[in-house]
């Protein structure tokens, strides 16, 4: 059970540091002359829908995983450690960057109404699917774990997209995260391998 819950922190971390995720609405808000204020809560809003949208999908996910957790008696001491392992394996072999989020040809003339529905709609249906995993392993602890890792999942990664944020508005362009976010898929990857293995060990 921890195992998933640090994965679901450095996840939530990784997701959270990953500069489309909040550049663009930060990059728009300076073009714009919104104001900080402004700028951080609208990077919230985002950040609930584009974390809703991914919750939604691991809830789907997680029943699987209690289903599955209730008819193969070895759930957890094999089958969630090899999924782990192989979707680990295969986003750290793909490693290919697939998120749009915010990433939408706005021009500046428009209303902040409407930049703010084109990129919450954006966000909200271009959910993360790396963290998805979790939700199938964690199907065997029940849905109070599911909630568990949705409740870390929600504050760490709204938290830090909203701290990204303004340490961009305060002018700490040289964090240089691009590096980040092309190679998140192998990060990730090597999050879901490391908590296979772990998960494999611990029910020896």
């Amino acid at each position: 059970m921890w195992n998933l819950i640090i994965g679901t922190t450095l996840l939530s971390f990784v997701h959270a540091a990953i500069p489309n995720h909040w550049l663009p609405l930060v990059t728009i808000s300076r073009a714009e002359k919104w104001q900080p204020r402004e700028t951080l809560f609208y990077t919230f809003i985002l950040a609930l829908a584009h974390i809703a949208s991914t919750i939604i999908i691991g809830f789907f996910i997680g029943w699987v995983g209690i289903s599955l957790a209730s008819r193969i008696e070895m759930f957890s001491s094999v089958f969630a450690p090899v999924i782990l392992i192989l979707m680990g394996l295969i986003f750290f072999t793909l490693n290919v960057h697939q998120h749009n989020h915010g990433e939408v040809n706005i021009e500046s003339k428009k209303s902040k109404r409407a930049i703010l529905v084109v990129l919450l709609l954006s966000m909200f249906f271009s959910p993360c699917l790396e963290i998805e995993t979790i939700y199938l392993a964690g199907g065997e602890y029940g849905f109070s774990f599911l909630i568990l890792i949705s409740v870390i999942y929600l504050i760490l990664s709204s938290m830090g997209m909203v701290s990204m944020s303004w340490l961009c508005l305060k002018g700490f362009q040289k964090l240089n995260l691009y590096w980040l976010e092309h190679n998140e898929k192998r990060i990730t990857g090597i999050v879901l391998i490391a908590l296979g293995i772990i998960s494999y060990l611990i029910n020896l």
